[in-house]
C-alpha cells in the first residue's frame, strides 16, 4: 500500500513510519519543512506542506491507499495565540486533511486521537465507540483533540472510509517516561513537586502501539473505532522508572489547588489538574476481535 502519513517524525510516528517500511509499504510523509526530513527513514518520500493548508500537500494524495493521521499540537496552559494554534491545527488541520484525503480517493483514512479526549477517573472503562466530552479534557489541548474525534465521527457516519484509533497512554520504554505533556514527567523534566504517583493509566510501549497501527491501516474495518491500550499501571511502576523528584503531593492536595485557581488564574489551574492526574482505563473488545490486539490485562483499573 501507498500511505501518506502526518506526524511522521513525532513521537510516534518515528516508530510508526519504519514499522509500515518493514512491512513493505510505500510511505509519503508530510513534513513541516524539508530540513525535517532528514529525520526519516531512507526510501520515505517527504512531502513539506501544513496540515492547515491543503493546497501544500493535496497533489501528493492522489494515488495513495491509506491516510494515517498522526500529527497534533500539544502543550498545558496555553496562551491566547497559542490557544488558537492548537485548534487550528488540532481541529481545523484534522478537518482539511481528511476533507482533501477523501476528496482524492483515499480508502481509508486512519485518525489517531488521544486517550485524554475521555478525560480521567471514569467510573468504568470507556467502551470503543463512546463518544468523547470536550468538556472532560483536563487540558485545552485535549479539549481541541476530544473536537477533532468528533468531527471525525460525525464524518464516518456521513458515510466516510474514516477509521479512529485512541491508543492507551504512550511510553517509551527505554526512556521511561510517557509522551503526553498533560504528564508533566514528559521528556523527563527534572521537576521539585509532582503529583498523580498513583494514577493508573492503560501505558502502551510506542512501538507496540506502532505495530498496532499497521495492523489497523491493512486489515481493520472502514468505520471502527479502536482502542489500543496496554497494560493497566500506575505511574510510579511505568517500567520501574526511577522518577527524578523531590516532593508527590498528595492527589487530593493537587485538585483543591486546581479548583483554587480555576477562576482566578486558569492557566494555573490547568497545570494543576495535569499535575493532579487521575485514573484511566480503555475497554478494547472490537480491536481484540477485529485485530488481535491484547493489553496484556482486563483493562480494568
Amino acid at each position: 500500500m501507498r500511505i501518506f502519513v502526518t506526524g511522521g517524525t513525532g513521537f510516534i510516528g518515528r516508530r510508526l513510519v519504519p514499522a509500515l517500511l518493514g512491512r513493505g509499504h510505500q510511505v509519503v510523509a508530510l513534513v513541516r519543512t524539508y530540513e525535517r526530513a532528514c529525520e526519516l527513514p531512507r526510501g520515505v518520500r517527504a512531502v513539506a506542506g501544513d496540515v492547515t493548508k491543503p493546497e501544500s500537500y493535496r497533489a501528493r494524495l492522489v494515488g495513495c491507499d491509506a491516510v494515517l493521521h498522526a500529527a497534533s499540537a500539544s502543550g498545558v496552559a496555553p496562551a491566547r495565540r497559542e490557544r488558537e494554534r492548537l485548534e487550528r491545527i488540532n481541529v481545523g488541520g484534522s478537518r482539511s486533511l481528511r476533507e482533501a484525503a477523501l476528496a482524492a480517493g483515499v480508502r481509508r483514512y486512519v485518525h489517531l486521537s488521544a486517550p485524554g479526549v475521555y478525560g480521567v477517573d471514569r467510573a468504568e472503562p470507556v467502551r470503543e465507540g463512546e463518544p468523547p466530552d470536550p468538556a472532560r479534557a483536563v487540558t485545552f489541548a485535549a479539549a481541541t483533540r476530544a473536537q477533532a474525534h468528533l468531527a471525525a465521527m460525525e464524518a464516518q457516519g456521513a458515510g466516510a472510509a474514516v477509521i479512529i484509533v485512541v491508543p492507551g497512554a504512550p511510553y517509551d520504554p527505554a526512556a521511561p517516561q510517557p509522551a503526553d505533556p498533560e504528564h508533566v514527567l514528559w521528556r523527563g523534566e527534572r521537576l521539585w513537586v509532582l503529583s498523580g504517583r498513583s494514577s493508573r493509566r492503560a501505558w502502551v510501549a510506542v512501538d507496540r502501539l506502532a505495530a498496532g497501527l499497521c495492523d489497523v491501516i491493512e486489515r481493520g474495518t472502514v468505520g471502527a473505532i479502536y482502542h489500543l491500550p496496554g497494560a493497566v499501571r500506575p505511574l510510579h511502576a511505568l517500567n520501574g522508572a526511577h522518577v527524578p523528584t523531590r516532593i508527590w503531593l498528595p492527589l487530593p492536595l493537587a485538585r483543591v489547588l486546581a479548583r483554587l485557581w480555576r477562576d482566578v488564574w486558569p492557566g494555573r489551574a490547568e497545570r494543576w489538574r495535569a499535575l493532579a492526574g487521575g485514573d484511566q482505563a480503555l475497554d478494547c473488545a472490537r480491536a481484540r476481535a477485529d485485530l488481535g490486539w491484547d493489553p496484556g490485562t482486563t483493562g480494568k483499573v
